[in-house]
């Protein structure tokens, strides 16, 4: 059976104008969509590729780093989580974090006919 998963977008107001053009391409091209789960590494390296153009548009600016973890339990619970930001020894600065949530029940023959 295919695994498909919701994702969520959380961001952040960042400080710089890099933070904040990544965490708007990140919400306007991720929040509520719906993606393979074999697809998750595409989206984490479509960030990266993003990140990469934003240094070379900001070069005085401090750079994020990209976290991609997976949380797969069992074949019911699949959770990925993609966090960007700066870490300081005292805190961590976010611009956005997107999580995932397995679909259970994707039934394309009921929701195509309304």
């Amino acid at each position: 059976m295919d695994k498909w998963l919701f994702i969520e977008v959380f961001s952040y107001r960042s400080v710089n104008r890099m933070g904040q053009e990544l965490g708007e391409y990140v919400r306007d091209k991720y929040d509520r969509t719906v993606v393979h789960a074999d697809c998750m590494n595409d989206v984490a390296d479509d960030i990266r590729s993003k990140m990469d153009e934003l240094k070379k548009k900001y070069p005085r600016c401090k750079g994020f780093q990209l976290r991609h973890h997976r949380y797969e339990d069992s074949d019911y619970m699949i959770r990925d989580h993609i966090w960007a930001g700066h870490v300081d020894p005292n805190k961590d600065y976010e611009v956005f974090v997107l999580h995932t949530k397995k679909i259970r029940k994707l039934n394309l023959e009921t929701t195509l006919n309304f």
